[in-house]
This record gives structure tokens, C-alpha cells and sequence, in this order.
């Protein structure tokens, strides 16, 4: 098989079917992480290699039999065969099989797929199965209405065994180790809102598993999709812990921290073994899927060295910084050399992680440390920390000199790492800690941490003086370095620490932290007071220019609960990640609904207000976690968790390290919050000089609507529109003539949004010489629900003609009428009542077309007349004995309805005593039990109704006839009687008097 390398890192798990390089009963495979997996129509069949845990290298043929000696089957008990089905268009990339030696048996250019679906393999229920960008496999089960979901037993052979965790994953065993289904996250759709269902995996029998669901609604289609992406340890026999995650723009995972451990896992390493017992810095690189390490190193010398800060620039060079007590840290071109005490150092290793690109210490001669570290485009690198020095290096300071006992710092580096571009202390008469920086578009740096000093250095600050203290404390720097654009407190009667800070597009600046306060001003807030336990995290938003709070939220319960990091979505959704005591989060499409130890990390994703949340989770085992970092692939959801665990049974999912390798261990887990795929084929084609039709492939079954940008030529993408779900198709107009517009479409939802689609490009073309000017002015106005006059003005004196185009209800465009040269007005008296019509006008000649003139609308009003032909009244003395019998006709403003006037659709009301307030009596009948018979639709009550009625609608001859028996009126309808018949919003009323019948008594008829 021979994939494209370029193609495999874009989607490391696809859909192959069988053209003939596998079984014949095979109908597609695929090769996600650590196993192989094939698809039949009653089964999946997974491969693992044992003695490893992972699958063995690609052959020129494959077999569930001949890969690997541990097979595990999946399939639904009482299923009947169903043959899978592909969803969307191709991936980038296909596969080529060489068997053999003659290229007779060779199969060639096997296209790659994202998803496959069987549909109906149980009644009501399909299954789909997704290969994710990041290695592994998901699969959705789709109930329809009315579907029994307990009739749903999944059914493993060629497992050891099958068990269930606390936190609710389902745990299949075999020789080569264990294949985990994450705890099913299962919701319906109500009111176009997601609504979460309780759902939980069960073992019914050996071998068997089921779903036990609560609080769904059975007259709704309900999805189940268990899913997480992958999850890890990464250790050796010490302690391990970590310090900070982050991403490159291949979904690559970089992680930084300290290891006690002589073992912990190298490759292709700078420095390949620890050099001090006290502990080292490390940093590794992992693949988008977990399950490779590309590479990792110590970094360290004879002393205790710590890595606080990681970055990663456009050609995956890494920035570390942090804390080094050894006077033999490895240097590179250094600024300058040890200083004999507790130094801050600053590295950079080459994108192989095999070569220093710089290294320096930094610092005075009492204690430093560097706490943050962040690049710009430029790779010019900024460090933030802490000082007691005296004499720590300055550089175009804004504070040349230190205030206190210990002050923040802020530095910039310059991209050869050769200088110091400013230098500057930051801090009051007591105590400061700069804990983390960030860099906005402009250069300018945002800088936050904690101090002690009621002197703090502020500027058009929101809190201008200190709470109790430590205070959290932000601060803006300008390019320079060498003036303050603002600078704040915020701080209350109780302790708080930031520990985390994002900036959006915007320049807006995030933080997360830990507060004890009990008072501090909540705005837009989902949590608005302390909820105890010592401590609550917090999030918060400020202003770009430091001004005010955008918003300010508590977040905890009544445990412990510390904010540790916060990422920002594209779509300025905020995400937090920390750790939690408490037993009582609120909980949302949770991936572990519980507490698992005594201390878990958490996850939550507040909206772009911060008064609502879309997601909580708890994540941990049976002992403690810690988190160090997050990171957010800006083209989905999904986020990156790193930390440190002394848990044993930490839900790893599909990892590279499958257990805990010391006392603590670093942790990774990758998360994908949002379950939809982005949409896919997402195409554009010209329908107009001026106009540009969008459509794409709905992927997903839960998005509420979908957002469409746009781009004009080579600038930036803005929103278009955004569409209700189940909208599959856009249309563009009113264009820039010769001018390209590329587009790209992603799913949203209350849980935020998908990726994005691909991207498509469309262009105008140029206005043609010689053409027309457009007309203007076009002006739409109704004469009545069947008569409509446009009037417009005449730019060009030589058109030989104007085209008129008129469509109903957003449909396709139809020519109208070519009204002759000079025209400026006329009459359409085709349209018909209850419609919306859009009109739109050009001018022509032997030369061509000019562009059109603005739309014009109108909505004509809903018309519908009622003649009562004939109606009859039997009034009997014996109750539920009275029968009406009603005959009439039905017209659109006195003319015959047309094709589309359809009861069934349109729904049909019949009311004795009027539109409006209680009827005497009222027939509504559904959309169900309509019979078409020649050429007639009739409609009887149901059996058992107390009354018996039997309808009957030519509705292409707008007449209709009702006969209703059993029915029990209290007293003869009022002279005149109101008869209402109604169609969808057309109604109309007829008064009309009953006469009594002669010699009849109790037989009323109408006139």
C-alpha cells in the first residue's frame, strides 16, 4: 500500500473498501491506531498484534485471520445483514496494492473515506462509524422515533473478558491488552436545542453489552457516541509531573515539565539520559494520535532543573523556560552564564529536538526563575517571572530597578536569541510573581501574576487599589517595553492566584486562577457567588484595552476547585481545565459524570459570554490528578489535557504508555468536546453573473444551523449568513463583477462549532464592454393577493430590452417578461395568495446583459372563500344521536385553487360557530389516515371515536363534503351560523341560517 506520506499525517485513520486486497466478506478496513479494524454486513472485526498492543505494519494483502493472533468481533445481536454505505466525498489520497508479480491481480487507486454508515441493520437504528483526523475510530448509533434502544445488545468474541470502570468506560480485554470504549454521550434534538440523555454502558450477559438510558423522550430520534480521542501516561520509575502543553498546526503534542526518572521514555534525544538525581527538565513531542513519540529529551545538569514555560513556533522549534539550580545547565550562544545561585534559563531546541538553537541562563545573583515563556511571528521569544535579584539585567526598562523584596520580570529576546531586546521589573514595595505572558498582534505584551505590594504600579485600571491580598494583578506593556497601556488589580476579602492567561483575536485577555474572596463583582457570570470549600476557580474576560471586565465568573462546588488553564476557541468560546475536591460540578455531556479520587482534573467550556456553560467533565482515577496545561486545536474542539497522576488505573484510551511507570506520572488526554463532523463537498457554482450558489453535505444530525464565510480575493474571512440545521445549500448574490469569493461552511451548536468545511472558490464574471447600464430602483407593490406592480428606473438609453425574474419561497429563478426598450413598468397578475415573491430586473442588448438591479419583495396575503352549498341538521332527543351533514366548495380570491392547495400538507379545520373562540364543534384531522381514491382524499375517524366523520376534499376542484354521526350538540346552532373551513393559513368564514324542515321535526337544513 502506498498512501502519500502528506496524506497519512492529514488523516491518519480512513475508510478503504474491498476492491479485492482483503476477504471477500469484507466490505472495508481500515487502519487506525494500534489495531486494524474490518467491516462486514453484520460485524466489525478488530486485529491486535500481540506481545506489543499494536498492529502490525501494513501488508500487500489483509485478513481478520492472518494479521495478528488476537481478533475481537462486534456485532448487534438479532441484526440482519446490511451492507455498508459511504458518507461524503473522498479524502485526499488513495491506497495501491502490488500482489503479486503481474499487475493482473494488482488493485490501484482505492479511495480514502472519512465515514460509513449501515443503515436500518436493526429496526430503527443505523450505525456510523467515523475515522478521526487524529488516528482513531468513533461510532454514532442513530435511533429513530419509536426505536427501542434496549433492544440494542452489542456483542464481543475473542475477548478474555468484558468489565466497566468508574468512570462508566467499557474495558475489552484480550492478550494484547485492552480496547476501551469510552462512557457513551448520547442526546436528542428538542426544539432545535441538544438536550443531554443519561446513558451507561451495561453487561447483560457474558459477551454482551447494552445501554441503559434515562429521561428520553421515545417519539424523538436519540443519538448514542461514545467517544475519546486518546489518552496516555508518559513516565518512568520517579516522579514525573508536567508543567505545560501546546500544539502545532499538525495537531502535534508538545508537552514540558520536571522527571526524577532514569527511565523516562527517550527518543531522538538531545540529551539522552537524566543528569541529576534532583530531577531534570524534559520535553517531548507526541503525534496528533497519541501513539507515536516523534521525540523526547532531558534537558539538565548537575543540580534540580524545571521547565514552567513551552512554546512552539511555525517551524516547530521549541522555546522552554524555567528554573535551573545547576551551574552546569547545557548553554548554546548564551546571553550570559551561571550566576551561581537559582537562575532562570531560557532554550531553544531545533525542530529535530536533537540541537540547541540557544540557550541562556537569566538572572542576578540572588534567586530568579522563569515562569511563561511565548514567540511571535518574528521567533523572537518574551519570558516572564519571578526575582530577588538586585541586579537582574535590564534592558530599555520601564522599571530599571526592583521595588520590593521580590518583583515580576518581563523580557524580550530577540530571534537569534543573542540579546536582550527589554528588560524590566515589574512590582511594588512587597512582594510580585509574573506568572504568565502572552503577546498580542501589535507586539504588545499582557502580563499577569500575583502581588502583595498596595503600590503596585497601575494605569487606567477597573480597580486601582488592593483587596486583601495576594491580589491578581494584569498588566499591558507596550512594543517597546517602556510604558504600561493599563494596569489593574482584581482582588477581594480572600487569597486568589491566576495561574493561566489567553488572548483572542481581539487582544482580549482570559484568565483563570483560584480565589478565596466571597465578594468579588460577578458580571455575565454562570456562577454567581463563592461556592465554598476554601477555594473556587474563577474565569475572566478584560477588555482589550484593560477598561472594564467583559465578564466574570465563579466556577466550583463545595470542595476545592482551582482553575490551572485556559484556552480560547476561534469562535471565542473559553475552555478551563483544572483540578477538583468537589463531588458536586455541574455536569455536561460529561465523559466521567463522578469524582473518581480524592482530587480529579476537570474540563469546561463556557460560551463566548461566560454565562453558560456547553461542557463538564471530571477526568482522573482512583487517586490523584493535577493539571499542568491545556491546548486547543483552533480548527475543532478538540483539546489536549496535560498533568501529573499517581492514579493506577487513569483511563487511558488507545495510549502510548499504557500504565503508570512510577510514584507520578505526566498524563496526556486529547478530547474532542464537539461529537459532529464538519460538513464536507462543499461546492459553488455560478447561477447568475452576479450571484453564487453554495451547497455542501450535512455530516451531522445534532448542529442547530450552520455559519458560512466568505473571502474577496485574497482577504480575510468574515461571516456570511448563518442557516438553520438541515440546510444544505446557500445562495450568495448582489456580486462584485470579475471577482473571486471563496467560501468555507462548519456545523454549530449549543455545544459550539465543528471544524471547518473545505474551502471552494467561485469567480464573476467581468462586466461584458458594451452592455446596458443596470436599472435601479426596482420597486415591488401589492395590488392584491393575485396582482402585483414593479416599477423601476431606466439608467441606459441603449438596452433594446429588459429581462424581468420573478421566484416564490426562495426557489429557482424563472424569466417573467422582456418588457421592450424605455419600459418602466409592469403589471404580474400570475401570482397566487399566502405567497412570498422576489423580483429582480436587467437590462440587454446584442452586447449582452448588465448586472441586475436590487431585489424587490412581496408577500401576498392568504385568501381563501368558503361556499356552503348545502348543510343538514338532525337534531335527536337521544344524546350523541344528532348528524350534520355539510357540502361546500372552496375558491383562492374566487378562482380554482391550483396544484400545490393540499389538505393533507397544508393541514384542514372544520368549525360550526366560527374562526374564532369555542366552537360548537370542531373537526381537525391529522396527517395521518388520508386515502387517495380517485382523484379524491377521503378521512375517516378513527375506530372508536365518539363521533363518526368521513371527509372528503377534491381538492383540484375545490369542493369538499363532511358527514358527522354521533354527535351530541347541546342546543341548535345560533341564527345565522358561522361555518369555518381553514387550509394551512388560508381560512375563511360563511354565515349561513338554519330553517327548520317542514313535517320534520328536529331536521334543520341550510338555505
Amino acid at each position: 500500500m502506498s498512501p502519500s506520506r502528506a496524506d497519512i499525517e492529514a488523516f491518519s485513520a480512513y475508510f478503504e473498501e474491498n476492491r479485492g486486497q482483503t476477504d471477500p466478506q469484507v466490505r472495508f478496513l481500515a487502519r487506525p491506531r494500534g489495531y486494524r479494524a474490518f467491516f462486514t454486513d453484520t460485524e466489525a472485526v478488530f486485529v491486535l498484534h500481540r506481545g506489543t498492543g499494536k498492529a502490525p505494519e501494513p501488508r500487500s494483502t489483509e485478513s481478520a485471520t492472518s494479521l495478528a493472533s488476537d481478533v475481537v468481533s462486534m456485532r448487534f445481536e438479532g441484526t440482519r445483514p446490511v451492507l455498508p454505505a459511504v458518507e461524503g466525498t473522498p479524502l485526499p489520497g488513495v491506497s495501491n496494492y502490488f500482489i503479486g508479480k503481474g499487475p493482473g491481480r494488482w488493485v490501484t487507486g482505492v479511495p480514502h473515506y472519512q465515514a460509513i454508515r449501515s443503515r436500518e441493520f436493526l429496526p430503527g437504528v443505523e450505525i456510523r462509524w467515523l475515522a478521526l483526523r487524529t488516528g482513531g475510530l468513533e461510532y454514532d448509533l442513530v435511533l429513530s422515533p419509536r426505536a427501542d434502544p434496549t433492544a440494542i445488545a452489542l456483542r464481543f468474541e475473542g475477548a478474555k473478558s468484558l468489565g466497566i470502570t468508574r468512570a462508566g468506560d467499557l474495558l475489552v480485554r484480550t492478550e494484547s491488552g485492552v480496547m476501551r470504549h469510552s462512557r457513551p454521550d448520547a442526546w436528542q434534538r428538542v426544539d432545535g436545542m441538544r438536550r443531554p440523555v443519561g446513558c451507561t454502558f451495561e453487561i447483560l450477559a457474558p459477551g454482551n453489552v447494552g445501554f441503559h438510558l434515562d429521561g428520553f423522550d421515545p417519539a424523538l430520534p436519540l443519538v448514542i457516541d461514545p467517544r475519546v480521542e486518546f489518552s496516555t501516561y508518559l513516565g518512568g520509575g520517579g516522579s514525573d509531573s508536567v508543567t505545560r502543553v501546546v500544539m502545532d498546526a499538525s495537531g502535534n503534542v508538545y508537552t514540558s515539565g520536571s522527571t526524577q526518572s532514569s527511565d523516562f521514555p527517550t527518543q531522538g534525544a538531545y540529551q539522552s539520559s537524566r543528569a541529576s538525581v534532583n530531577g531534570d527538565a524534559f520535553v517531548s513531542k507526541l503525534s496528533a494520535s497519541g501513539s507515536t513519540l516523534l521525540y523526547s529529551t532531558y534537558l539538565g545538569g548537575s543540580s534540580l532543573d524545571v521547565a514552567n514555560g513551552l512554546a512552539v513556533d511555525t517551524s516547530g522549534a521549541i522555546y522552554l523556560a524555567g528554573q535551573t539550580d545547576s551551574t552546569d545547565f547545557p548553554t548554546a550562544s548564551p546571553i550570559q552564564g551561571n550566576s551561581l545561585n537559582s537562575d532562570a534559563f531560557l532554550t531553544k531546541i531545533d525542530s529535530s529536538g536533537a540541537a540547541l538553537a540557544y540557550s541562556t541562563y537569566l538572572g542576578g545573583a540572588s534567586v530568579d526563575y522563569a515562569n511563561d515563556v511565548v514567540v511571535d511571528g518574528t521567533g523572537a521569544a518574551f519570558v516572564a517571572g519571578y526575582t530577588q535579584s538586585t541586579d537582574f539585567p535590564t534592558q530599555s526598562a520601564f522599571q530599571a530597578s526592583i521595588a520590593g523584596a521580590a518583583d515580576a520580570f518581563l523580557c524580550k529576546v530577540n530571534t537569534g536569541g543573542s540579546a536582550l531586546v527589554y528588560s524590566t521589573y515589574l512590582g511594588g514595595s512587597s512582594l510580585e510573581n509574573g506568572s504568565r505572558i502572552r503577546v498580542d498582534t501589535s507586539g504588545n505584551c499582557v502580563v499577569t501574576g500575583w502581588t502583595y505590594s498596595s503600590n503596585f504600579p497601575v494605569q487606567s485600571a477597573f480597580q486601582p487599589t488592593i483587596g486583601v491580598g495576594p491580589d491578581v494583578f494584569i498588566t499591558k506593556v507596550n512594543s517597546t517595553g517602556s510604558a504600561l497601556l493599563f494596569s489593574s488589580y482584581l482582588g477581594g476579602n480572600g487569597s486568589q492566584n491566576p495561574t493561566d492567561l489567553a488572548l483572542d483575536s481581539t487582544g482580549a485577555a482570559y484568565v483563570t486562577g483560584w480565589t478565596g474572596a466571597t465578594n468579588l463583582a460577578t458580571s455575565s457570570a454562570y456562577q454567581g457567588t463563592h461556592a465554598g470549600g476554601g477555594r473556587d476557580a474563577f474565569v475572566t474576560k478584560f477588555a482589550a484595552d484593560g477598561s472594564s471586565k467583559a465578564f466574570f465568573t465563579y466556577f466550583g462546588g463545595s470542595g476545592s476547585d482551582t482553575g490551572l488553564a485556559i484556552a480560547v476557541h476561534s469562535s471565542d468560546q473559553v475552555f478551563i481545565a483544572g483540578t477538583t475536591k468537589s463531588t458536586d460540578l455541574p455536569k455536561l455531556n460529561a465523559l466521567q459524570s463522578a469524582l473518581s479520587g480524592t482530587q480529579d482534573a476537570f474540563l469546561a467550556r463556557f460560551s463566548a459570554t461566560g454565562g453558560s456553560l456547553a461542557y463538564v467533565t471530571y477526568y482522573g482515577g482512583s487517586g490523584s490528578e493535577e493539571i499542568g496545561g491545556i491546548a486547543l486545536d483552533g480548527a475543532s474542539t478538540s483539546v489536549v489535557l496535560a498533568g501529573s497522576t499517581d492514579s493506577t488505573d487513569f483511563p487511558n484510551v488507545s495510549p502510548y504508555q499504557g500504565s503508570n511507570g512510577g510514584a507520578t506520572d505526566a498524563f496526556l488526554v486529547r478530547v474532542s468536546t464537539t461529537p459532529y463532523p464538519p460538513p464536507s463537498a462543499l461546492g459553488s457554482a455560478l447561477v447568475a453573473l452576479d450571484a453564487i450558489q453554495l451547497d455542501w453535505t450535512d455530516n451531522s444530525s445534532d448542529e442547530t444551523g450552520f455559519e458560512i464565510q466568505r473571502k474577496i480575493g485574497a482577504g480575510s474571512y468574515s461571516g456570511l449568513a448563518t442557516v438553520s440545521f438541515g440546510t444544505v445549500s446557500h445562495a450568495d448574490s448582489a456580486l462584485a463583477r470579475g471577482t473571486r469569493y471563496t467560501y468555507r461552511v462548519r456545523a454549530v451548536s449549543d455545544d459550539g462549532p465543528s471544524a471547518w468545511s473545505n474551502e471552494t472558490s467561485t469567480t464573476t464574471p467581468p462586466a461584458i464592454p458594451g452592455a446596458p447600464l443596470s436599472p435601479s430602483g426596482l420597486v415591488a407593490t401589492l395590488v392584491s393577493s393575485t396582482h402585483a406592480d414593479l416599477t423601476w428606473t431606466d439608467e441606459s438609453g441603449d438596452e433594446t430590452f429588459f429581462q424581468i425574474q420573478r421566484r416564490a419561497g426562495g426557489g429557482t429563478w424563472q424569466i417573467l417578461a422582456t418588457p421592450g426598450p424605455n419600459a418602466t413598468a409592469y403589471s404580474d397578475n400570475e401570482i397566487f395568495p399566502d405567497r412570498d415573491y422576489e423580483y429582480r430586473i436587467r437590462a440587454g442588448n446584442n452586447a449582452g446583459y448588465s448586472d441586475y438591479a436590487e431585489m424587490a419583495t412581496v408577500m401576498t396575503p392568504a385568501s381563501l372563500d368558503v361556499i356552503v352549498v348545502k348543510g343538514l341538521l338532525k337534531d335527536s332527543a337521544t344524546l350523541a344521536k344528532d348528524i350534520v351533514k355539510l357540502q361546500g366548495a372552496l375558491a383562492l380570491n374566487g378562482t380554482s385553487p391550483d396544484s400545490t392547495y393540499d389538505p393533507v400538507a397544508d393541514g384542514f379545520e372544520v368549525r360550526l360557530g366560527g374562526q374564532d373562540g369555542t366552537p360548537l364543534l370542531a373537526l381537525s384531522p391529522g396527517a395521518d389516515g388520508w386515502i387517495l381514491k380517485k382523484g379524491a382524499l377521503f378521512w375517516k375517524a378513527p375506530k372508536g371515536s365518539a363521533t363518526k366523520a368521513k371527509l372528503v376534499v377534491r381538492a383540484a376542484e375545490g369542493t369538499w363534503s363532511l358527514v358527522l354521526k354521533r354527535v351530541n350538540l347541546p342546543s341548535i346552532p345560533a341564527n345565522p351560523i358561522p361555518i369555518a373551513v381553514s387550509m394551512g393559513n388560508d381560512a375563511g368564514t360563511q354565515a349561513a341560517d338554519w330553517r327548520l324542515v317542514p313535517r320534520k321535526n328536529g331536521v334543520y337544513r341550510l338555505p
